[in-house]
């Protein structure tokens, strides 16, 4: 209820902004950041006045605006601030990331969005909603909110979704990689440094060249382009704004170097994650596949020894450490974590090693065990700029540790 009364209270003050904008609502567990970032880059090409809250940052006008640490979507007194200025700017299109946190707590409240996207739906936020199911169903919620809906095909989410859709009189609009989804990818073909594909719309096929990498990212762009079409937007402003998409920092973000190891950052920190993104490194990888990641403290737990035992799958050489820890120990974290390594067949100091300080393992990673054909990826701080230790934001950057130990390397 104190959440309710803080948001209903926070949106009166402000004027009820969110009832003055078009909005876009993009949830799930993995994927919300890139393709926030994708349906804004495709409502830039089509000239429309769009503005973003991501887990990155806020873009509003030409602001960019720090949300805070470890925040996607902004609290009860933040959010409707932040929409307030989006109108005050003459925002036509404003585009949040919505959490299942954010759901649960009520911050969304009061909003009506005119179309909810959904990325994926798997094992996350467990310690906090205490069963999948529950984490399913707060996700859920957000459909009541939403005039169309554009849901996954492909996971295992779709049918449940459909159903409550259907059941609030929600428009349901999907993709996919088969031809039963109303936009769907075929002719993908991939190179180390870009993806050709065709998108599938009801109204016509569009040729994408991108530099965005792996299944996941097209996934994505698919649900990018079905925002897209469901807003109305033409074949040129989707094909542009997928074409020239930089992508976001942390986010499969490369570390140049002269040493031929190749490093490369991202968020990934779930076990869906994990299954999406290294398959993909593992095509990309003419050596060993480096793997440097931890799990956050305080966090779900039961996600631990899962990608480990991935990560092990999946991967030559694993280091574990560090990511957040918190109140809890790093070495307890990663005892875990060896759990699940040890299942996949790890050996202790001979295929995966317990580093607890976050810049020794990353160093120890490129400095120590990578050759020139390698490739050292870090996962689960992506962007952040801040590390939680002992219940305090210490300044960290996987990006800036990456450089400073391929530097120091030579």
């Amino acid at each position: 209820m104190g959440h309710l009364i803080l948001t209903v209270g926070a949106h009166a003050y402000y004027g009820y902004p969110g009832q003055k904008l078009t909005l876009i609502g993009v949830t799930g567990t993995d994927g919300k950041t890139t393709t926030v970032h994708l349906i804004d880059a495709i409502l830039r090409a089509a000239e429309k006045r769009s503005a973003y809250i991501s887990s990155i940052h806020a873009r509003i006008g030409r602001k960019t605006i720090d949300t805070g640490l470890h925040t996607t979507t902004p609290y009860h007194l933040d959010l409707p601030k932040l929409l307030s200025s989006m109108v005050e700017e003459k925002t036509e299109v404003g585009i949040l990331e919505v959490t299942s946190h954010a759901i649960d707590q009520c911050r969304i409240h009061g909003l009506h969005f005119a179309l909810g996207v959904f990325t994926n739906i798997s094992h996350e936020h467990l310690d906090y909603h205490g069963t999948f199911e529950a984490y399913c169903a707060v996700k859920a919620k957000l459909i009541k909110q939403c005039e169309t809906v554009a849901l996954n095909k492909d996971d295992g989410s779709f049918r449940a979704l459909s159903t409550e859709a259907r059941k609030h009189g929600v428009d349901v609009k999907s993709y996919g990689f088969t031809n039963d989804a109303d936009v769907w990818a075929s002719s993908i073909k991939a190179t180390g440094s870009k993806t050709e594909l065709s998108v599938h719309l009801p109204n016509g096929i569009i040729a994408i060249s991108t530099r965005l990498l792996g299944r996941y990212n097209i996934a994505n762009m698919l649900a990018a382009a079905t925002a897209a079409y469901a807003l109305g937007l033409s074949h040129r402003a989707i094909q542009t704004g997928l074409n020239y998409f930089p992508g976001i920092p942390g986010r499969l973000e490369s570390i140049p170097s002269n040493t031929h190891i190749e490093v490369i950052v991202d968020f990934a920190h779930t076990p869906n994650a994990f299954q999406q993104l290294l398959p993909e490194m593992r095509r990309l990888t003419v050596g060993k596949l480096i793997h440097v990641f931890g799990a956050a403290g305080e966090r779900d737990t039961a996600k631990r020894p899962i990608m480990g035992k991935r990560a092990q799958q999946l991967g030559n050489e694993l280091i574990i450490t560090a990511e957040d820890p918190r109140s809890e120990s790093v070495e307890k974290i990663s005892a875990e974590i060896a759990k699940g390594v040890m299942a996949g067949g790890g050996i202790a100091d001979k295929t995966f090693w317990m580093i607890a300080d976050r810049r020794q393992a990353i160093r120890f990673a490129i400095q120590k065990r990578a050759s020139p054909g390698d490739l050292v990826l870090i996962t689960g701080k992506g962007h952040e700029r801040s590390m939680n230790i002992s219940g305090t934001e210490v300044l960290w950057s996987d990006i800036d540790e990456a450089r400073a130990a391929l530097k120091g390397r030579g």
